[in-house]
Parts: structure tokens; sequence; C-alpha cells
């Protein structure tokens, strides 16, 4: 590389590690680092350090950096692979047209940087990296496809993305085919998930992870949605955490303390369920007391010696890609390659070779090569520790290779000395004595052979030491009952790290490519060897399968099918295990019975790797609003739960209470998250359950759109019981709020308001569902059905009924008080000249208070308890009725206004001559004479008498009265909308809150029934008619100040035309006449209609004419000593009532006729009996004074009008004949002139 490609580069890192800072990211380095460097940018692996950047937060530069090429320290080897640029024209790869693999050398570089496959060949996943790629790693000098010659078969591991055969001669047996059928466990229809989306692991090129170098971390693969939290220092050896079994650094190490939660408490942006820490199963028997890194190299070697053992190339071909899955270095790769040529058959015999004494009967030269169970036993580290010496090691420099000798054999004691340990604990069937001797044999022998560096090693007492360890635990691990296999735990372990292995350690949940063939290897040659049951390495297959499927987020969804299978499976084996008696891999020594422990522990891994899955998804499943802020992988999650619990035989009740549970507890823990982190310490109760109710609207929210269509296939009601569970949790905190007595104010209505809406929110799915839970395919699951049950709805309406009663109350004092007020100042002017202006302006503001004080009421928009509007318009009602109270008061009596009826007297012709004459001499429109003497008669006193005098003609003027009664008008109208709005208003708020509509009263059907119906008028049971009281006392304030003013106008300010003057002496005189009357009258009415209401004009006239007509009987009967009639007058009357009547009919613009024909009906009945002649009017006084009434013939001859024996006397009174007035003077006592 050039300076100018190394000065670009350094001018980009140091652009975005700048940017990173600016965002508040830390960028962490081992010490004295120097990140422009050559070195380092060359060696910079730009794809992690783009995902990294992606997400902020610690930028760790050991995991961005590539490993660095590992060479080999003497060359390479006879079976080492050879660089492509250096081998011969015979064994040249590139251009070669034998070799359906090679490209031509153009196309060899381009290709090997882009990851594709040169020449005429097909796909071919073992193409090897051209010369000069810095990460191209070497294969193990064993390897038997490397190119020596002009001929055979070459096998690279440095492939971009993949590993490749190259070779001029014979065919590949490594080539891949497009469509290549799986095998082991894994079905034909699933191979499609083991094509690999960025590019293989197998090599160094771009996109790959070659294993550096001790003190290099591997590549962590960085999702673009989840923000990863890493220690700031980094492993000192590359670690794998297999499935999260294994403790350790991971590649896919997540922040599992639980989402991030924003300002608001909701998951943050990139938040949630992203690449998490695997779960662990953490089992007591499942303990092996060894470390990852031991384990992992106890799997690689007991891999290498097996399928270097079978004597198959395909079985050999996978060491390079194991050894990079396993995360194992290429130089220890190397040294275990070399322990291992000691059991390669065709090679020199070796004393590993032979048996040993204690299981070939003492015959070193028994029975053949190694067994692929002696090779992934315990038996090949004894053999191996006996015969391995430094030389089998190979550096750059002797000091190194002595030191990769001293980390094999360390790693090999300390697993022999655990193991050993652990079958002897597990069951030893020997002497107890001799097993303490035993022990200290071998730790001693132990001691002996531990040295620390080249000075202390002595390759005799090596041996010697190495033998007596090596016997001695060989002798010890034939007295126990696993004999020489590894222990249960660490087969288990074993198998895991082995299994964890199919998937790209870059990219979490994706298969390698060859998945398959690693999967048919194991599952047919290594696990028999190594003595693991199907049972196990199922349980093993479906938690690691369940641990990669939880690490990718739950996105990976290509492994659900598979997940689904392998639970299955282990659902299978778990019910079958205790039936199984034959020991399929021969487990047992010598082909007898195996070991009965080992059979209860394969049956119980089973059960326990399924309770695991349903445990650890349950323990998600309780806080899936935080580990699912959107929701994507929750479906899959609860399939594979639901899975999971029918596998292991919890039934459907079973299954709705983990759901009904996890549901509950997910809720609980959000409200609570978010209580904590949006509430405000010190605030206001109200402000709190604002705060809470905005809370649960969140959640149930992302219930309703995110949760819950996720849920609902295996708990359709599950919306239902999340709302019931929030209803609870926020109930916890209404209901002490509840409780405290409270005065209406915005919070308090607030949260009444929230709370109401909230509840109907909640009661939706709760309704929906059945109220008690009923889903659509029947009677639910109990616990769905009893959580449902429980549901109650908070008692809003009483705390609310209590405020606001205690509201109205005071809204009612404030009214009586403020229309006292008016009234007092109240000057009784009308607003105006035409009928809508005259009313007074206290009317306009006992209305306007009133309709004030209902739209505040509803205006709070709150459920609102019907004993609330009722008890405002009852105070409304009141206030009304004081107000025609107070009108009534000031009006007074109308017998104030009506003088007193005159004395009857009895005719005497000479008096009524003479009075008549002086009256005519006099002026008959005078009311004294000279010299102080009384001309004229009068009937009654004049109004200037009158004791009220003052007050009626200054304060209770027409004008006064007029306004009155249209004040009243007003109020009345007011109360009838008042009425109105008051139904709408409560019929819109029982809309609004869900509420039943109110009742009705029996009169509702229309706001303008009559007033005039009576309190009791409502059935029992019925609510009274609101208003009813106000506006029957209104209605008839208004009737009472139209009839006080006719009455003024008739008998106060015309006292003396209708009283005095009409009909005086002779009724024919046109003086006497009711025509000047009538002017008066009219006049009267056109001064004052047309500025009055409807209603008003019509009550005015209507009283008017009642007046009238009651004067005009008073007359006819009671007109004094001046009022003759004869029965020839009678027809004059008659015509002078038609006259009356047609001025209130008004050609049908005045009156009804109906109404003015019933009215004058008083003086109609009169005229009849005033035509009767003087006898047989004294003939029916005489009857009616015997019998108290008496009935007066009709002109045709049948029955005429009853009169009674008062109205016979008092028409008889007025008849000017002498036998009559004889009558009255002797029968009735009556003077014939007023005392």
């Amino acid at each position: 590389m050039n300076r100018d490609v190394w000065s670009e580069r350094r001018e980009l890192l140091e652009y975005v590690l700048k940017e990173h800072a600016r965002r508040g990211g830390r960028v962490v380095a081992a010490p004295q680092t120097s990140l422009y460097e050559p070195r380092v940018l060359d060696q910079l692996n730009i794809t992690a350090l783009v995902k990294q950047l992606q997400h902020g937060g610690i930028l760790e530069l050991a995991r961005i950096m590539l490993p660095a090429s590992p060479l080999s320290a003497n060359g390479p080897g006879p079976g080492d692979l050879v660089p492509v640029n250096s081998r011969g024209p015979s064994g040249s790869v590139a251009g070669s047209s034998e070799n359906p693999f090679g490209q031509t050398p153009a196309a060899l570089s381009a290709s090997a940087s882009n990851g594709s496959l040169g020449g005429g060949g097909g796909e071919n996943p073992f193409v090897q990296n051209p010369t000069g790629s810095r990460h191209a790693p070497h294969a193990s000098g064993e390897n038997p496809f490397s190119v020596t010659g002009g001929g055979g078969s070459g096998v690279s591991g440095g492939g971009v993305g993949g590993v490749g055969t190259s070779g001029s001669g014979g065919a590949n047996p490594f080539h891949k085919p497009p469509a290549r059928p799986s095998n082991g466990t894994i079905s034909a229809s699933d191979s499609a998930i083991f094509g690999k989306k960025k590019g293989s692991l197998n090599g160094g090129g771009a996109g790959g992870a070659a294993a550096g170098g001790a003190s290099e971390p591997p590549v962590t693969a960085l999702s673009t949605t989840t923000k990863l939290s890493y220690s700031t220092t980094a492993s000192s050896s590359p670690q794998r955490n297999a499935a999260g079994l294994i403790d350790g650094s991971s590649r896919r190490r997540a922040d599992v303390d639980g989402a991030a939660v924003g300002p608001r408490g909701e998951a943050a942006d990139g938040a949630g369920w992203g690449p998490q820490q695997p779960p662990r199963l953490d089992l007591p028997q499942l303990e092996t007391g060894q470390t990852d890194d031991q384990l992992r190299n106890l799997a690689y070697l007991l891999f290498a010696a097996v399928a270097g053992g079978t004597g198959n190339l395909q079985d050999n071909a996978l060491l390079p890609l194991m050894r990079q899955q396993l995360l194992i270095d290429e130089a220890h790769a190397v040294d275990v390659s070399r322990v291992l040529k000691h059991l390669q058959p065709g090679g020199e015999p070796h004393l590993i070779d032979q048996p040993h004494p204690v299981f070939s009967g003492g015959d070193p030269g028994g029975a053949g090569g190694w067994r692929p169970s002696q090779r992934a036993s315990l038996e090949l580290l004894l053999r191996l520790i006996s015969v391995v010496r430094p030389s089998d090691f190979e550096a750059v420099n002797p000091t190194k290779a002595f030191q990769g000798f001293l980390r094999w054999k360390d790693v090999t004691v300390a697993v022999l000395e655990r193991q050993v340990a652990t079958a002897v604990e597990a069951g030893w069937t020997g002497d107890n004595a001799q097993l303490k001797k035993m022990l200290a044999r071998m730790h001693g022998a132990a001691r002996r052979a531990d040295v620390r560096g080249e000075a202390d090693y002595d390759d005799d007492e090596y041996g010697e030491a190495t033998r007596v360890f090596a016997d001695v635990a060989g002798q010890l691990l034939a007295g126990c009952n696993t004999v020489l296999k590894f222990p249960w735990a660490v087969r288990v372990r074993l198998c895991e790290i082995l299994v964890t292995a199919l998937f790209d350690t870059l990219e979490a949940g994706i298969y390698i490519d060859e998945a398959s063939l690693i999967v048919q290897f194991l599952d047919c040659v290594f696990f028999p060897a190594l003595g693991l049951s199907p049972s196990a390495s199922q349980a093993v297959n479906a938690w690691v399968h369940f641990s990669m499927y939880v690490g990718t987020g739950c996105k990976e969804q290509r492994l659900v099918k598979h997940l689904k299978q392998q639970i299955a499976k282990l659902a299978t084996a778990a019910a079958e295990a205790p039936l199984r008696g034959s020991d399929t891999f021969g487990l047992a020594l010598d082909g007898g019975p195996p070991p009965a422990e080992e059979l209860l522990r394969d049956s119980a891994l089973a059960s326990q790797v399924a309770n695991h899955i349903v445990e650890w998804v349950y323990g998600r499943l309780c806080s899936y609003h935080v580990a699912f802020p959107r929701g994507e992988n929750l479906a899959a999650l609860l399939d594979v739960f639901v899975f999971a619990c029918k596998s292991r035989g919890d039934g459907p009740q079973r299954l709705a209470e983990l759901l009904v549970e996890a549901v509950c507890k997910s809720a609980t823990s959000s409200f609570q998250q978010q209580m904590r982190a949006r509430m405000e310490p010190g605030a206001p109760n109200e402000a709190r359950l604002l705060e809470m109710a905005s809370i649960v609207h969140d959640i149930h929210d992302a219930d309703a759109n995110t949760f819950c269509p996720a849920l609902a296939p295996h708990m359709p009601a599950a919306l239902a019981v999340a709302a019931v569970q929030m209803h609870i949790l926020y109930g916890q905190y209404l209901a002490p709020w509840l409780s405290i007595p409270k005065t209406i104010s915005p919070a308090v209505l607030d949260v009444f308001r929230t709370a109401n809406v909230l509840e109907r929110r909640l009661v939706g799915p709760i309704t929906a569902a059945g109220g008690g839970g009923v889903a659509t395919s029947g009677l639910p699951p109990p616990a769905v059905a009893d959580l449902l049950s429980s549901f109650r709805r908070w008692d809003l309406s009483s705390p609310l009924k209590a405020a606001l009663l205690q509201w109205v109350e005071v809204q009612v004092s404030n009214m009586t008080t403020w229309t006292a007020r008016a009234l007092q100042t109240e000057k009784w002017k009308p607003m105006g000249s035409g009928p809508d202006a005259a009313h007074t302006s206290s009317a306009i503001e006992v209305s306007r208070m009133t309709m004030e004080a209902l739209d505040a009421l509803y205006g709070m928009d709150v459920p609102m308890p019907s004993e609330v509007p009722q008890a405002l318009l009852e105070g409304i009602d009141a206030v009304m009725r004081k107000y025609v109270t107070h009108v009534n008061e000031r009006l007074g009596a109308l017998q104030r206004l009506i003088p007193p009826v005159p004395q009857p007297v009895r005719y005497k012709k000479d008096i009524a001559v003479k009075n008549e004459q002086a009256e005519r001499e006099a002026g008959r429109n005078s009311v004294k004479g000279g010299k102080g003497k009384v001309t004229f008669l009068a009937s009654v006193p004049t109004v200037e008498s009158s004791p009220d005098f003052t007050n009626v003609s200054a304060s209770l003027t027409a004008e006064t009265l007029t306004a009155a009664a249209c004040s009243l008008h007003f109020l009345y109208g007011r109360a009838e909308t008042l009425v109105q709005v008051a139904r709408e208003r409560q019929l819109q708020s029982a809309a609004a809150h869900s509420l039943p509509p109110p009742q009705p009263a029996s009169t509702a059907g229309s706001a303008k029934c009559s007033p005039a119906k009576s309190e009791g008028s409502s059935s029992i049971g019925e609510a009274p008619e609101p208003l009813l009281l106000a506006r029957t006392a209104l209605m008839t304030g208004m009737q009472y100040a139209c009839r006080f003013l006719a009455t003024r106008v008739v008998f106060w300010d015309q006292r003396t035309p209708w009283l005095e003057l009409l009909y005086r002496h002779h009724v024919t005189l046109p003086a006497s006449r009711i025509e000047p009357v009538l002017d008066g009258l009219h006049k009267v009415l056109a001064a004052t209609c047309p500025g009055l209401p409807d209603a008003v004009r019509t009550a005015f006239a209507k009283h008017l004419m009642v007046a009238s007509v009651q004067a005009a009987e008073r007359i006819l009967l009671d007109g004094g000593p001046c009022r003759w009639f004869m029965p020839a007058d009678v027809q004059t009357i008659d015509q002078d009532m038609h006259k009356l009547r047609a001025l209130f009919y008004a050609a049908g613009d005045g009156l009804d006729r109906e109404l003015i024909d019933s009215e004058l009906e008083r003086v109609q009945r009169l005229l009849p009996l005033m035509r009767v002649e003087v006898g047989p009017l004294m003939d029916l006084l005489k009857t009616a004074r015997t019998h108290g009434t008496a009935q007066l013939m009709a002109p045709s001859g049948g029955p005429g009008h009853v009169y009674d024996e008062s109205t016979i006397l008092r028409v008889l009174v007025h008849r000017p004949e002498r036998n009559g007035s004889k009558m009255l003077k002797s029968s009735y006592k009556l003077p014939k002139k007023a005392k």
C-alpha cells in the first residue's frame, strides 16, 4: 500500500471519529496505540467500523481490526498450502483447462476481492485468495488436497467469503452443486436456510472473520437497529459464547438491562428487542469445572481427532472451517495437527497406537487402530499426554514453540485432572482407601510434569511423570461408571459448542454454507463416538437454535420452522426417554446395559430445556412492552412459546393462565416504569392522576395497535385482559383521591373528565369480549373469564355528584342574591320600543345568570348525574318564582282598583226625577254645583278618594304594568328555552359519556306544555317537569299583570265613563250610550298593544274585554240609584254589546269570537230577564225566594235560563214601576235612596 492511500484512509478515519465524538461517542484503544499509523489503517475493518458508528456509544478499536495474517515459522511444509503465484506451470490453478474451478490471472484478483468464482466451473465454495492477500490463512500440514505438483488437487481456506478447491487433476470432492440436499437432522425442505447472506466465514477476505492472535478480540457484528454496549477492555483471547451456556465474552453482546427509555417513558428510538445476550441454561448438572477456552480447545481437538481418523477427505476438510467457527487461532490449530500425527493411519507405529493395557488385558500389541469412540474419549488425552513432547510444536523461535507445548500440556492436564475427579465423584466402584492413594499419585505426577520453562524441562523426567499420570488416571477411570468416556456434563457442553459452530459468527442466526456437512458428521460420527444420546443432542440442538433465534432479536424467521421441529423432537425424546432401554451408541463398556443415571439425565435434560425455553420466553413476555416496543418480533416469539408449552404438555387452560399472567405483569411493569420516568416529584395529586391517565392511554394504544394483534391468535381476549389490568392499575391511585371530599376546580374536573374518557375506552374491548371474556370461539378459559368477571367500574358518580351539588348550591345562592339586587334597582322601564324589547333589565339579568349557570354546569364536560341538573333547575325555579313574587307584591290586590258596589235602592219617581232635573240644570258633566251642594248623584267613590291613589297613579302606571307583564313573559320564554337546552345538553352529555339517557317526565313531549298544570300532575315515580312551578308562576304572573292593567283601565282610569255615565237615567240617550266608552277602550288598545309581544297583547286584550264585560254586568245589576231599565231598553243594550264584541274581534284581527262570546254570555243571559214585565218578574222573584232559583220560560215555550234570587232582585231594583218598588220595600226593606 502506498502512502497516498494511507493518507486517504487517515483522513477518512479522522473525519468519522470526530463526527462520532461530536455525537457523544467515545473511542477506546489499547495504551500507546497510534490510530493513524499504517499498520492500524491497513488492518481496519471498514464494514465493522461503519456499522458500529451507526449506533454511537463506545467504539473499541480492537473490535474493528482485522486479524493479522499468521505466517509459518519455517516456511511451507510438504502439507502446507502454496501461494498461487509460487506454483509451477504444472500445478497452476489459474487458466488451467483441466481445472473447472480455475480463473484467468486477470480475473483472479477481482474475484478474490469480490468473493466471486472464476473459471468455467460452477459455484465453488473453496476458492482461494490470490497472491498478496494479507489475510489468507494457511491450511494444516496434513492437508491432502494441497498443491504439490502438476497433478492432484488443492484446498485453500482463504477465499473471499468461502473455501475453494483447486488443482489440475481429479474430481473435486468438495464441489458444491447449485442445490445441495440437506443431511442429518436438517430436512430437505429447509435447505434454503443454509444460504448465507453476506459471505462465509471460511477465510480472511472481505466479509470473513479470520481468527487472529491471542490478544485480538473477534469482530462483532452490529445490528443497525440496536445499540450494543461493550466493556472498555478487550478480552485477552478470542472467546465464543456457546449459545449462552458457557461463561465468557461473546460475539453477540447486548445490553440486557432493559430497553432504553425516552423522556416520556416510552422506548427510545432504536431501543427494544434487537440482538440479545443469548439465554443461559443454568443447570447444576451441566457444571464442568472447565473454562470456556479449555472446552473450545478440547472440542476442536476431539473434532480433529475423529475427523482425521475416519479416513474421509470430506470430514478432514471441515477442520479449517471448525477452527474459524470455534475461534481457534491458526498456530494452535497447527499444533493440534502435529500432535494428532501420532494417530494418523499409515504412519509410523507409536506407543499411542496401541490400546491402553488396562483395556487390552495387558497386551500391548492388542487391538489395531483407534476407533472413533476412543478418539472422542479421555483415552485420547491419556495417550497424548504421555507421548507428546515439545518437539511436536513449531513456531518462529524455539521459545514460542515451547510455550505452545506448555499451553497444550496445561490445558490437557487440567481437563484430565478435573474430569477424572468428576468421574470419581459421580461413581467410584473400587476401594475407597485405594482411591485416596491413587488420587495422590495422580496429583503428584501432575506436579512433577508441571514445568514452566525450557530450563526446568527434562525429557526423561517429564516422560516418566506423564506416563505415571496417564496410568493412574486410566486406572481411576476404569473404576468409575463412565470408564473412559467424558463425564456427561462435558459431553453436553461439547455438543453445545459444536452445534453453535453451525452459525455464522458475524450474521446472527445464519447457518454457514457447510452446516449440512457438519451436521451430518456430528450426528453420524462424532456424537456417537462421544457417547452422546440422541435425546441429549436433540435437547442441546433445540436450545442452541432457540438461543440463536433470540440472538437475532427474533428477526430470523427462517429459524422458526427449524426451531419448532427441534422442540417437537425434544418433546418426543422427553416422552420416550423413560421407555428407551437399549444402548444406541454403545455407551456402556463391552455391550453392557447403559448407565441408568445417564438415561435419567438425558430424559431430564430434554424436559429442562423445554422448561427453560418456556420460562425464558415467559420472562420476556412479562415485560413485552419494553422488550418489544414496536412489536415486530413478538408474534414469532409467541408462536415459539405456545409451541414449547404445548410440547411440554401444557393444556389450553395452563397456556391461558401463563398468557394472562404475562399480559398483566407486562402492563404493570410498563406502567410502573413510565411512572418513574414521567412523574414529577411533589406534583399535585390531580397532575399526577392526569399524567398516569396519559400513560394508560399510551400503553393501551400500544396494546391495541401493536401487541394484542400478536397475542390474539393465542388469546382472543388479550386486549380485554390488558384493559382490565390497566383499569386496575389506574384505579389503585384514583380510588383514594375519589374518597377525599373536594370542591369543583379546573384540575378536579380534568381528572373526572380524563378518568371517564379513560374508563370508557378501556370498557370498549371488555364489552366486546362479552363482559365476561366470551370470545368468538366460545367460552373463554377460566383464567380469562375470572379476570374479566372481576372487572368493576370506578365509582365516579358519587364523589362527582357531591362536588357538583355543592357547586350548584353556591350558584343558586349567588343567583338569589343577584336577582334580589337587580329587582331593588329596577325602574320598570322597557329596554326598547318594540315587542322584542318590551321587557326590563332585571329580566335580562335573571335570564343571563340562569343560562350561564346551566352552560357552566354542562361546560364541565363530565359525566353528569341526573340529580345535579335537576338540583340546578330547581334552584333556578325558585329564583324565577321569587321574581314573580316580587312583581305580584308590587302590584298588590285587584280589589284596590275596583270601587265598592253601590247600595241597592228601590225606585222612587219623585227622587229620580228630582235628581235627573238637578243634573240637567247644573250640567251633566259637573260634579259639584254652586254653593257646595252636590248636584251629581255619584254611584261610586272617585279614584282620588282611594287610599292607594298615589301609589297606583304614580308607581303602577300603564308603562310600568306593561313592562312587568312583558318581563314575566320574557322569563317564561327563557324558562322554556332553558328546559329545552337542559334536556338537549343532558342527552348530549349522556351520549358523550356513555350514560343511560334521562327518563323524561310525562309532559316532556313538548317544551311548551301548559304551565297551569299542577305540581302533583306527574304520576308517582316520574321526574317532575323541569321549571314547572316557575313557568306556571311566570305565566300566572304575566296574566295577573295584564289583568291588573285591564282592571286599572276600566275601573280606575275610566271609572266615571263606565260606572257613572253609561246608561245614566235613560238608556236611549246618545250621551248615555256605549260609544264614548268604546272610544276610550280603542285609544288604550291602540296606545298599548303595538309595543307588546303577541302573548302579552292577547292577554291584555282578553283581560280588558273581561273587565269591560264585568263593568257592563255591574252596570246592569248594580248600577246605582241613577240607572233604570225598561223592557224596551234591552234591544239598545244588546246592540251596544254587539259593538263591544266588534271592538275586540276587530274583524278577525283581535280576539277569537268564541272567547268573546263566552265572556259576553254573562251579559247576554241577563237580557231575557230584563225583558220580562214587572208582574211576571215579581213572580219569578217570589219563586226564587221560595225555591232559591227560578226558571224563565223561553219565547218558544221551552225551558230558558235559570236565575237565582239575587240576580232577579237586582234586575227588579232597576225597574221604575211602583208595584215593584212596593214589593222591594215590603219584602226586602230596601230604602228609596242611599244613605
